[in-house]
């Protein structure tokens, strides 16, 4: 009864299309229509035949995973010709039918341009089916039919997919499709991905056909429409071709690099990056105009496999991928894409367009001339870590005296620093403690010291050294750190000064390791207490060890 009742709907929704004749038909709506689609659904539950299918692919027995998500309505074979004609299937893709019915999209895919197919469906009827009909059309070669639940799919494989769902299916699949390859091409059958944008959408009526079918075309990535998010922090201004030469050229771009330009205009800065370089390429922009320019001049450059370019709003982005992040901002907008910009990898490069970021020491500054504007331009590299620029905080609490090398080697011996480590220097002098570290054993490092003079040389070594890949040099009162990430804590302080340290280093990690060169810490019972004395040394030097939770005497 559930059976006849089912073929009794789907006969009367064909006729409510024959009857209306129109693209936006009743027929359409009955589809999308969530009461209809479920009695049509109970209707086949049961309609299956358990039992083992034997076709040319496998022997297996086919189970209900979950029920469909919509009932089957065969594509006439004219809308089947057009989708894959409008995704250009070549014999080298690999086309996924997501929702295959009775095979016909992946059969004529195969047969009409020699490519490899994979047609999924949820419904065993219809795995049988499309299995039964692939062996019909000996092409069983080159096609598979796969029962899934083709939302739990990685579709990263495929050149193109086709679609006959609903459209809020569609815009489901949205976080699969964006995991394609850039040029795979999207077609879907009637229904639309609401938020993104199609590249081509075309109307077919089929010779014996009762109704208009739309055909739409997505290729990866995918754009998603363009809405007002908030006014532009600042208007466009065009960069010179000299100077965007010259920033690529000053970062050191090379194939290998992510390169974000954040106020992207019309895209020449990433377009210029992947054309000259070869390497890939996002560029943001809060203005849906200039993400429209943008857009259309990749795809005029032909550049759409390495350069993206997404509408944001930049100060919300995670720029941590990017190895160099590009600006043509405003002072101080550059001053509130510090914190972000922090986050960038080590050895990351930001080139800015005439403007500096206040707080923050340049690398380096050129001068660029322009015949465009007829005008001298600056750029400014960073690298980073971004080195913040220094100013007296107050009066050191110690005047600086180095720590010999071997009393540096026996602190660092002592902790039992390993390279999975991160290590903390209050006070670091000219740095030799926490390059010792990276050198010696590969962990990283921070150094801190409050006079600049001392963090301006720690930096100096650090680069010297070429250990800035391991090692940040910070200014800092010692006083005021959160010392909770570190697991071992290096110090060369007066007793007084380890005393006031003890609340900080109490919230070290169970098993963190604090070792002092010649002075202790009254009132916590050390592990360990050796004495060394350098070879070229006038004097025995103490070293303490205390292992975290601190022990109270």
């Amino acid at each position: 009864m559930k059976k006849l009742i089912g073929f009794a709907l789907i006969f009367s929704l064909w006729m409510v299309g024959f009857a209306s004749g129109q693209s936006d038909s009743s027929a359409l709506n009955l589809l999308d229509d969530e009461n209809l689609n479920q009695t049509l659904l109970e209707s086949f539950s049961d309609s299956v035949d358990l039992e083992y299918v034997s076709t040319g692919q496998k022997e297996e027995k086919l189970k209900y995973i979950r029920k469909p998500d919509i009932f089957f309505l065969p594509t006439p074979p004219e809308v089947v010709d057009k989708m894959l004609e409008m995704a250009q299937v070549k014999k080298g893709d690999l086309v996924y039918d997501l929702g295959c019915g009775d095979g016909r999209i992946v059969i004529a895919a195969a047969k009409k341009y020699g490519c490899r197919a994979v047609g999924y469906d949820i419904d065993p009827n219809r795995v049988k089916e499309s299995r039964e009909n692939v062996d019909a059309n000996n092409v069983g070669d080159l096609v598979k039919i796969e029962q899934a639940d083709i939302f739990t799919l990685d579709l990263s494989k495929a050149d193109v997919i086709t679609l006959y769902l609903l459209p809020d299916l569609n815009v489901k699949l949205i976080p699969q499709l964006e995991k394609l390859k850039p040029g795979a091409r999207i077609v879907s059958h009637d229904f639309s991905m609401e938020g993104v944008q199609p590249d081509k959408t075309e109307t077919i009526t089929p010779s014996d056909g009762y109704r208009e079918h739309t055909v739409y075309l997505w290729t990866a990535p995918l754009k998603k429409e363009l809405k007002y998010i908030r006014e532009p922090d600042i208007f466009f201004l065009p960069t010179p071709p000299e100077v965007v030469d010259k920033m690529l050229e000053l970062a050191q771009v090379k194939k290998s690099d992510l390169v974000y330009d954040l106020g992207c205009g019309d895209g020449r800065i990433v377009i210029n990056a992947a054309k000259k370089y070869g390497c890939k390429a996002v560029g943001y922009d809060i203005d849906p105009k200039r993400v429209e320019e943008s857009r259309a001049n990749v795809d005029a450059n032909n550049l759409a496999n390495l350069v993206k370019i997404e509408q944001a709003d930049v100060f919300k982005l995670d720029l941590s991928d990017a190895n160099l992040v590009t600006l043509y901002l405003l002072p101080d907008l550059n001053v509130k894409l510090i914190p972000q910009l922090e986050k960038l990898k080590p050895g990351s490069r930001i080139v800015s367009h005439d403007f500096d970021m206040e707080g923050v020491e340049p690398d380096k500054v050129i001068k660029v001339f322009s015949k465009v504007d007829n005008r001298q331009h600056s750029v400014y590299l960073w690298t980073a870590p971004i080195k913040k620029e220094l100013k007296y905080i107050r009066e050191p609490d110690i005047f600086y005296l180095p720590t010999p090398p071997e009393v540096v080697d026996k602190m660092l011996e002592m902790a039992q620093v390993k390279k999975s480590d991160l290590l903390y220097d209050l006070g670091c002098g000219d740095g030799r403690i926490v390059i010792a570290a990276a050198k010696k054993v590969g962990c990283r490092a921070v150094g801190y010291d409050i006079d600049p003079n001392r963090v301006l040389k720690s930096r100096e070594n650090v680069d010297a050294n070429n250990v800035g890949d391991l090692v940040k040099i910070e200014q800092a009162d010692v006083f005021e750190l959160d010392l909770s990430d570190a697991n071992v804590v290096t110090l060369y302080l007066l007793p007084t000064l380890n005393v006031k340290l003890i609340p900080q280093l109490e919230k070290l990690k169970p098993g963190s390791r604090i070792v002092s060169h010649d002075f202790d810490m009254r009132g916590v019972k050390p592990d360990q207490v050796i004495s060394i004395t350098p070879k070229n040394g006038y004097r025995e030097h103490d070293i303490y060890l205390w292992t975290t939770p601190l022990k109270k005497e």
